[in-house]
């Protein structure tokens, strides 16, 4: 299957943060070195309620 890039999804704020996970260390939350985990939704998909185009970034701190 090609992959298509869709140019509305281009800018930073096309997109909306859905679940986003920090380190705790007080809650004994590990990702990776420090980092993050967060979920990312075009935003025009969340209000026609389509979930399939969402990514995750996994950063290191």
């Amino acid at each position: 299957m090609p992959v298509t890039t869709d140019p509305a999804l281009a800018t930073r704020n096309a997109w909306r943060v859905l679940l986003a996970l920090h380190m705790d260390e007080r809650i004994g939350l590990h990702i990776h070195d420090g980092g993050a985990f967060t979920i990312l939704a075009p935003a025009a998909d969340l209000t026609r309620g389509r979930y399939d185009r969402l990514v995750c970034s996994v950063d290191s701190g």
